[in-house]
């Protein structure tokens, strides 16, 4: 039977008999699932940041001030999250693959999904 590619980018490849995710090989077969998880960075320390500059901005030290404010903002505008592909197995689950790219991950996710249906048929 030859091996039907689901996705093909690189370092990941999804197949009907095997995913690789970057140095990782799993059979197909041996998935029983696969789901994408979120992980949210945290704001607290661009938060704080934005806070002193504020402070020091209103105690007198104007460009310093700006210059905390500007980058505590800047922080938290391009903090993204961290988006997981997450599988299980008979022996356990963990997260073969992650990047800051949720269409990257959704593709591969749905494409292990069409891997592990056609195990089925």
């Amino acid at each position: 039977m030859n091996e039907q590619v689901f996705f093909d980018n690189g370092d990941i490849s999804i197949t009907s008999a095997r995913c690789i995710l970057g140095g990782k090989t799993v059979p197909v077969r041996s998935l029983n699932s696969v789901s994408m998880l979120v992980q949210k960075p945290s704001l607290l320390w661009p938060i704080i940041l934005i806070i002193i500059g504020l402070i020091v901005l209103f105690n007198g030290s104007v460009l310093w001030g700006i210059i905390l404010a500007a980058l505590g903002a800047a922080w938290l505008y391009f903090s993204r999250p961290t988006y997981f592909v997450h599988i299980e197995t008979s022996s356990g689950s963990s997260d073969a693959f992650s990047s800051k790219d949720r269409g990257l991950v959704e593709e591969i996710v749905n494409a292990i999904n069409d891997a592990i249906i056609s195990q089925a048929h």
